[in-house]
């Protein structure tokens, strides 16, 4: 079952996505093993934010993309989940960028769901949901299943960023939304 926080209504035309993974990405992660639990715990990474807004400006729509096994293991409450999410779009719309929806896995690896990255489950159903043109679009993570998800998903452009965020430094990403 795919679970989905809808910000924004998806559109009548076909449209192009920054799909975005978030621990890593959107905000710093946590060490290997644990997980963001709290709003106090969620730290944007701030060279993230510029490349959020230029996905806005250049006519993305800003859709992440995140596994939370932590909710699978009990570590952290849907509900929790869905509050620090919630937060976090508000936070973003204060600084204009604008997040149109949050898909995320809650379960573990063994599992075996269809929407645990790298499966592209998450992808294809944003993709249904919000009529997007997957070739045009771009994927922003950083770790190999982010990647992997967007291959599947025949995502035409991918990032995969360190946790430096080296990528956004030099500007790759950049070149790529606006290319």
């Amino acid at each position: 079952m795919i679970h989905k926080i809808q910000i924004k209504s998806p559109p009548d035309v076909v449209s192009k996505a920054l799909f975005v993974d978030r621990d890593g990405v959107i905000n710093k992660r946590m060490s290997d093993h644990d997980y963001v639990k709290s709003w106090s715990e969620f730290i944007f990474n701030p060279k993230s934010l510029s490349i959020l807004k230029k996905g806005n400006n250049n006519g993305y729509r800003i859709i992440v993309i995140t596994n939370q096994r932590g909710i699978g293991r009990g570590i952290i409450s849907p509900k929790t989940f869905v509050a620090i999410s919630r937060k976090m779009v508000k936070e973003l719309r204060n600084k204009d960028i604008v997040i149109d929806a949050i898909y995320y896995c809650p379960h573990l690896i063994k599992d075996n769901c269809s929407c645990r990255k790298p499966k592209p489950g998450l992808i294809v159903q944003a993709a249904k949901d919000y009529n997007l043109d997957l070739k045009k679009s771009l994927m922003i993570g950083d770790s190999e299943e982010d990647i992997l998800a967007a291959k599947k998903a025949g995502v035409g452009k991918f990032v995969k960023v360190r946790s430096d965020l080296k990528y956004f430094r030099n500007n790759v990403v950049n070149k790529l939304i606006i290319s």
